[in-house]
């Protein structure tokens, strides 16, 4: 949402998930934003997941639908599938798997595979996280761009678009035979939205605590900051645990 907001300036007008517990957050901000409209203010709504889920979300009310001209019976903004049935997204990952998958999956248990690393070993497990989840990111990120701009042969017995990259497709739908179904949504009102979360995006997406950052960050640039990459990154382990050790973390 907050990707195709920033990108865009719009959000889907539907997300499809599987059943997970994990997407009722996803869930309420789609139904907030598909049925509601105007600056915060009370009462409270309350959207309560309809699968199984730890909590339930409450968001400040507005007044109006931002998509006035959506019937949400015929096209609801939030759909949950089965995994079986979510084949979109469920076949990406096979696509994935063959593109860099094999070869992260290698690298990722190399270290513990060749002795290098120790699950018992507090600095070891955050070393690890210290220096991996980047690199991971970085390779979602190049397949991400991969696939958005892959082309995709003409399949004229198809009802689906083709003959073009799935880029092409988003950006331009009325040349392919779509039209526009995006929702118009303000930054203000994602912002909003993303301050009722009980963890903050750099929270959420922190793998280690300050102080070890800090102390790795310090004991990296010593090494004169060799690259970490795949390829490198078990080296680069190697010679930052003794280091880290000796600081006495």
């Amino acid at each position: 949402m907050r990707f195709f907001q920033m990108e865009y300036g719009v959000i889907p007008l539907q997300i499809t998930v599987d059943k997970g517990s994990e997407t009722g957050g996803m869930y309420a901000f789609q139904k907030a934003l598909s049925v509601l409209e105007g600056a915060w203010s009370p009462p409270d709504q309350r959207f309560t997941y309809p699968y199984p889920c730890s909590r339930v979300y409450t968001l400040r009310g507005y007044g109006v639908t931002y998509a006035p001209d959506v019937d949400l019976e015929a096209h609801p903004c939030f759909v949950a599938l089965t995994s079986t049935h979510n084949i979109p997204i469920e076949g990406l990952w096979h696509w994935f798997r063959e593109h860099s998958g094999r070869n992260i999956f290698y690298h990722l248990t190399r270290g513990q595979n060749e002795g290098l690393f120790n699950p018992n070993v507090d600095i070891h497990v955050k070393l690890f996280n210290w220096i991996f989840p980047d690199i991971v990111q970085s390779k979602l990120d190049k397949f991400r761009n991969y696939w958005n701009k892959h082309h995709i042969r003409n399949q004229k017995s198809k009802n689906m678009p083709s003959g073009a990259s799935p880029m092409q497709f988003l950006r331009h739908p009325e040349k392919y035979g779509g039209q526009r179904m995006g929702v118009g949504i303000p930054q203000n009102v994602i912002q909003a939205l993303r301050e009722t979360l009980p963890t903050s995006h750099e929270e959420a997406f922190r793998w280690v605590d300050a102080g070890f950052e800090n102390a790795a960050a310090t004991v990296w640039e010593s090494l004169g900051k060799p690259p970490k990459d795949l390829g490198s990154a078990w080296h680069v382990f190697g010679q930052m645990v003794p280091l880290l050790m000796n600081m006495g973390l």
